[in-house]
């Protein structure tokens, strides 16, 4: 008998440690969002943290989607379990560091125009891209939105893809809502079928846009994967309201651009495309009571109670 339960209590623990190495392959088979290595992945905010310090605390809600689905919650609380512990305590977080007091500075622009220098344009625009990246792994369905390959490049030369462009403008802050508080973020996600015409042919390929609000200040980001040339092609009112960031046009770029990029003002997605850009159809939706009159499916709105 007692050499039965020996057998049996040696069976078990060989069980267990089958069990907990499988469950330690599957979780080592994760890999970074940025670096691509395998490793136990840690929570990174998809808005830092320190925006609770500059006093956007307490209660608040996100709507996300349509329809809507409403979480409670802290504000600037929301993480996302996506990067490694190398990337999350390196270069991710001097990235917040540096970026913390250009944003501090333009939330509190009361108006006054803000140089940015080149090397401030590509801090924004670096701050951008890794927060669209965070606020696409948000959305389960989103997930491979940003591709791979941008995300690889992004990380081994430290600057946005070179695919990508980054526009940066202002946003009004909409008044207070006293059903919701005030609205303090929101961010959409927008996956676009393009077709360009070449002198020879015709061909279907993906691009994504992704626009992310934060108090006063927005960022869209556009990028795509194809390697032929193509021309950036800006409708008046969107080159009025947003200015670029990358790739850098000017030593020196001011902040805010002529006019203000205004969330209750309907700017169709299409005046930022490719000059060789045929048709972008994107879905979008019209929901009453909300900042944005058209807010994309895939997105996500931020209120302070």
């Amino acid at each position: 008998m007692a050499a039965w339960v020996c057998v049996r209590l040696a069976f078990s623990l060989v069980d267990h440690e089958l069990h907990a190495s499988r469950r330690t392959a599957v979780q080592t088979k994760k890999t970074c969002a940025f670096c691509g290595v395998p490793s136990r992945l840690t929570e990174e905010h998809i808005f830092g943290d320190w925006l609770r310090k500059l006093g956007y605390n307490g209660e608040g809600l996100r709507e996300i989607g349509d329809p809507p689905i409403v979480q409670r919650g802290g504000p600037f609380t929301k993480k996302v379990k996506i990067v490694c512990a190398s990337c999350n305590n390196g270069w991710m977080s001097r990235l917040e560091q540096d970026t913390k007091p250009l944003l501090i500075r333009l939330f509190r622009s009361h108006g006054r125009s803000i140089p940015l220098e080149t090397d401030a344009q590509l801090t924004l625009a670096r701050w951008a891209f890794k927060t669209a990246v965070v606020c696409a792994y948000s959305d389960k369905s989103q997930l491979e939105l940003i591709p791979k390959e941008h995300r690889r490049e992004f990380y081994e030369n430290d600057e946005p893809p070179r695919h990508v462009g980054v526009r940066m403008g202002m946003s009004t802050v909409p008044p207070l809502d006293p059903s919701k508080g005030e609205h303090v973020a929101a961010y959409s996600l927008t996956p676009i079928e393009g077709t360009p015409i070449t002198d020879d042919s015709t061909i279907n390929f993906s691009l994504y846009r992704i626009t992310i609000c934060l108090l006063n200040v927005v960022f869209c980001i556009l990028g795509h994967m194809e390697t032929i040339p193509m021309k950036e092609q800006i409708d008046n009112k969107f080159r009025s309201i947003t200015m670029p960031i990358w790739p850098p046009q000017r030593p020196t770029m001011w902040w805010p651009p002529v006019g203000a990029w205004r969330l209750l003002v309907d700017v169709p997605v299409d005046t930022w495309g490719l000059g060789q850009v045929a048709k972008v159809p994107v879905r979008t939706v019209r929901r009453e009571g909300l900042v944005s009159p058209h807010l994309p499916v895939r997105g996500e709105c931020i209120f302070r109670g």
